[in-house]
């Protein structure tokens, strides 16, 4: 996985041209979509697990930068306030996710239905995607941000909202879960 061809500075000028731009030219906001739309979605894929749903996070990901971008402050980098906002689209589309399987098994339960547990919609065919379906929200989650979104510690914590030190802590940990997962 390589990182988006962008650099700070190339952001900086994509997103002041969108603030000026947007809503009535998208010149700019094609070119930002264009630069970080694979590693967004997979992103979303790895976060979420699933194809489909990875496709629907990544155009709500960039729907949200669309009417959001003229608030980006640059308190952080760009890079940053997107993969913030991708955290918070998948998160939110698992929280949708699981109120909805919920609602659904109660239906099923009330209806003296019984529910199929063995339909697994995400197939995962290597070994690394196993090892990582298997890593808690959590440790899967900053693992990702740091090897497919390919952000630094210091993004992953900004990104997360946590210290430096317990960004480093827990991408140690998470890593050293994975290994023992991929040597199962």
């Amino acid at each position: 996985m390589t990182n988006p061809p962008s650099s700070p500075d190339k952001d900086l000028v994509l997103v002041e041209a969108c603030k000026k731009e947007l809503p009535y030219t998208l010149t700019s906001y094609e070119k930002l979509v264009r630069m970080y739309e694979p590693t967004v979605l997979n992103t979303c894929r790895y976060l979420l697990g699933d194809n489909e749903d990875s496709e629907d996070a990544s155009q709500d990901v960039f729907i949200r930068v669309f009417h959001h971008i003229k608030k980006f402050d640059h308190k952080s980098t760009f890079r940053t306030w997107l993969y913030r906002i991708v955290r918070n689209c998948c998160y939110t589309r698992v929280k949708q996710q699981k109120k909805q399987t919920t609602l659904k098994n109660a239906f099923l339960l009330n209806s003296e239905l019984s529910v199929d547990k063995s339909d697994n919609d995400g197939v995962i065919s290597t070994q690394m995607e196993e090892a990582l379906g298997k890593l808690n929200p959590e440790d899967r989650e900053i693992i990702t941000l740091r090897f497919i979104s390919e952000l630094s510690i210091k993004e992953i914590s900004e990104t997360m909202e946590i210290q430096l030190s317990a960004t480093k802590m827990r991408f140690y940990r998470a890593l050293e879960k994975l290994k023992d997962e991929l040597k199962q």
